[in-house]
């Protein structure tokens, strides 16, 4: 009897064992899992919570998540929505989180999980679609005091870096004149500088960044200011103008809870 071939257990073992390198690999890669055993790397986990009162009616609940924040990686994200439809949306550049249901009533609580693993190398991931600066109508006396302010940081910076950090600079309590005293007192400042960049021709938007702490509950979330220079988001702070995520933060879109009709609702 001729004797079979072992060609074929060769073959399969040959790609269980290419298999596994490759799973090993975009483990360590995609999920950043240590390679050695006994190796530890930190996992943060964080919840948001959304509570409001429903009126009997269909609801929409949505919440801005992050999108591969700068310095981290997201391992995993959950939902506890019972009875609720449940889908990420990505729309210009912005991930959000959108429970639905045709009738509710009563108290309604809704939670969102994410894991996130530190990683400095790992940068926001560029949009799909080029944001564009929005058009921003302003009447006078404010549209003068604008062009004034705007031309002034202009004449001092070459880059859209160096603009954000000359406008938030001549925004400061201890620089302001005049015209930055009119415009502070119209609006809100964050969103004073969000208007003003993009109307320089700057995609800007707000963001808000969690300070990454063990066993902390209801945070505070601190405001920041994103602008894109063509590559990707850049985050400043808006009271310093210093540029990056501080350290121990977690930056992402702006928190934003809607109910639908019929529905109040409270975070």
């Amino acid at each position: 009897m001729k004797p079979r071939s072992r060609l074929p257990f060769y073959v399969a073992v040959f790609l269980l064992i290419a298999a596994g390198i490759s799973l090993a690999v975009w483990r360590h890669i995609d999920l950043g899992i240590p390679w050695l055993t006994g190796e530890q790397r930190p996992v943060w986990m964080i919840e948001a919570r959304i509570d409001f009162e429903a009126d009997d009616n269909a609801v929409q609940a949505s919440l801005n998540v992050p999108d591969q924040p700068p310095g981290f990686r997201i391992l995993s994200e959950q939902a506890a929505s019972p009875g609720y439809g449940f889908s990420i949306i990505e729309k210009s550049g912005n991930r959000t989180a959108e429970w639905t249901k045709r009738s509710v009533s009563g108290p309604q609580t809704l939670y969102f999980k994410a894991q996130f693993i530190p990683d400095e190398n790992a940068l926001g991931r560029k949009p799909a679609k080029e944001p564009k600066a929005r058009n921003v109508f302003w009447e006078e006396p404010q549209a003068t005091a604008v062009r004034e302010v705007l031309t002034q940081a202009k004449a001092r910076s070459s880059t859209p870096e160096s603009m954000t950090r000359e406008l938030i600079r001549l925004m400061q309590p201890d620089t302001r004149t005049q015209n930055t005293t009119l415009l502070v007192a119209e609006e809100n400042y964050l969103d004073l500088l969000v208007d003003m960049l993009n109307h320089s021709g700057i995609p800007a938007r707000t963001a808000d960044g969690l300070k990454l702490e063990d066993a902390r509950r209801r945070q505070s979330l601190m405001p920041f200011l994103q602008i894109y220079n063509g590559q990707q988001w850049l985050t400043f702070d808006p009271s310093n103008a210093e540029q990056g995520v501080p350290e121990s933060y977690c930056c992402g879109a702006r928190l934003c809870i809607t109910a639908g009709r019929g529905g109040r609702r409270k975070l």
